[in-house]
């Protein structure tokens, strides 16, 4: 999942398709949040959400494109609850993001102590960054 207010969605769309050609990976979801709209976002994603199939190879990859925040904490314990084994959760962003990362991670580990979820283990890595 990738969050950003920036007009370079073309950029990350290509990269992120490009770097799926020819890997053996079974499934995998990509998940881009434009939270703002500035000025070279069309008003249809900045509006609507669309999903597109980028498979290469093997690889059975899918790009989602949605407007808005994410629910970092529905995202993260639904997660949790589909992926079986070990899961790691990176989160680089300002302070408030990666807090909110922290707090769902924290909230799942209670969970996987509890028996309420269907992973083993999950780990977090951070970088904030500042503007």
């Amino acid at each position: 999942m990738w969050c950003f207010v920036t007009d370079m969605i073309d950029w990350y769309e290509d990269v992120i398709t490009n770097s799926f050609q020819g890997h053996s990976s079974s499934n995998v979801t990509v998940r881009i949040f434009v939270t703002g709209e500035p000025d070279g976002i069309s008003s249809d994603i900045a509006s609507s959400s669309s999903t597109e199939d980028i498979s290469g190879g093997k690889t059975r990859a899918q790009l989602d494109i949605a407007s808005g925040r994410p629910c970092l904490w529905q995202i993260i314990k639904d997660f949790a609850q589909s992926a079986s084994g070990r899961v790691a959760v990176a989160a680089c962003g300002p302070m408030s993001f990666t807090r909110e990362a922290g707090n769902a991670v924290a909230s799942v580990q209670i969970e996987i102590l509890q028996g309420r979820v269907r992973c083993d283990e999950m780990y977090l890595q951070t970088e904030m960054y500042r503007w």
